[in-house]
């Protein structure tokens, strides 16, 4: 059967193109999309950087290619928040960076930290409820996970004088 399909069958091989030792120069020579590009410009330069904001003025432009980008938003979200989790800049310091840039890049931005500060506050509040009620019951990890803005404010306030989970989320 093989010799009669001939060139139909396919032959798969596997490329391995290692970007980890790949200096940012060269990957501006190759044909990335602005979202790939600065992602992994954002691997080289973003874990652990007290700096950001002065180590991304080369690279504006990319990042301004990423915000005019069709899926400019989704990449922004993605983009922004592991500066967000990896980073050391300071928010002030980032601004300076997202005020480059235009109306939809200052939107994701205050999105994101939101975000950011919302996922701390959870996990903050998550270590609070463990110490104060020991191991925590997966559906109280997602409830609080979950939790909105201002849910997650009431909450913080009530995780002092709550005796048990029921009366935390106010279920009692």
């Amino acid at each position: 059967m093989r010799a009669r399909l001939g060139g139909l069958v396919p032959r798969l091989r596997i490329l391995v193109d290692d970007l980890a030792g790949v200096d940012i120069d060269r990957l501006y020579k190759r044909e990335l999309a602005p979202a790939v590009l600065m992602m992994w410009i954002l691997h080289r330069l973003a874990q652990g950087n007290a700096h950001l904001d002065r180590d991304l003025q080369p690279h504006i432009e990319v990042l301004r290619a990423v915000e005019e980008s069709a899926s400019g938003a989704d990449d922004l979200y993605g983009l922004l928040g592991y500066i967000g989790k990896v980073s050391e800049t300071s928010a002030q310091d980032l601004q300076r960076v997202v005020d480059q840039l235009g109306p939809l890049a200052k939107e994701v931005a205050v999105t994101t930290a939101e975000q950011l500060r919302a996922e701390g506050q959870a996990g903050t509040l998550l270590r609070l409820l463990a110490l104060k009620f020991g191991p925590l019951p997966d559906a109280v990890i997602k409830r609080v996970e979950a939790g909105d803005r201002t849910e997650l404010e009431v909450w913080t306030e009530r995780v002092l004088t709550a005796g048990s989970l029921e009366e935390f989320f106010g279920d009692s």
